[in-house]
């Protein structure tokens, strides 16, 4: 006759605690993962927006320019100015948007680029109706300051003025975000005075 081996009370108490631990270390692996996962999906985020931001940028500026014997009557392509809803300098610009999914926003348009007073990296887009439409690239902006490549001066200045009527050879954004003000996320554009033209000789 076998004996029947029953489990006593410390036996139990062992088992029970070893389970409570290996589920711990379970639930610590599994929130650790998530929390990378999590961060892994937010980094991505973050340069997703960098290289649409950039994309739409580098856009405008390549569609700006300065032709010979314009009118020193009407507003340049580039100037910076203030704004009421801005918080700090704003950059002005004019630019052709060429075919747009928004009648009203085709051709010659007028760009705007600020933080708002909400931390938000704005660009708005003003047609000739004044309809405007407004784009957030970025929240959380902690600074926005431009720099502009005097070819005259051979030096870069922080503001370029409506009175100026010439182009900078580069604009440089520098931007920094209130999650890391260290660090700067600077985008540099190069301008042209007026269109490229491709000569064909004949032979």
């Amino acid at each position: 006759m076998k004996l029947q081996h029953r489990f006593t009370l410390l036996e139990i108490v062992i088992a029970m605690t070893l389970t409570a631990f290996l589920i711990t270390v379970l639930f610590s692996f599994y929130r650790e993962s998530s929390m990378i996962g999590m961060q892994l999906e937010q980094a991505k985020q973050k340069i997703l927006l960098q290289e649409l931001f950039q994309e739409r940028m580098t856009q405008v500026f390549n569609q700006i320019r300065l032709e010979e014997g314009e009118n020193k009557d009407k507003e340049p392509p580039l100037f910076t100015s203030s704004f009421i809803d801005a918080n700090g300098p704003v950059l002005n610009l004019y630019y052709d948007n060429g075919v747009d999914h928004q009648p009203e926003f085709c051709d010659m348009v007028k760009g705007m680029l600020y933080v708002n007073q909400h931390k938000e990296l704005c660009f708005t887009t003003s047609s000739k109706e004044n309809l405007t439409r407004k784009d957030v690239f970025f929240d959380g902006v902690a600074e926005l300051r431009f720099y502009f490549f005097d070819p005259d001066e051979k030096e870069w200045v922080s503001f370029w003025k409506k009175e100026k009527h010439a182009l900078p050879s580069m604009v440089k954004l520098s931007m920094s975000l209130k999650s890391n003000k260290k660090k700067q996320l600077e985008f540099v554009y190069f301008l042209t005075s007026k269109k490229q033209e491709i000569i064909y000789k004949s032979l």
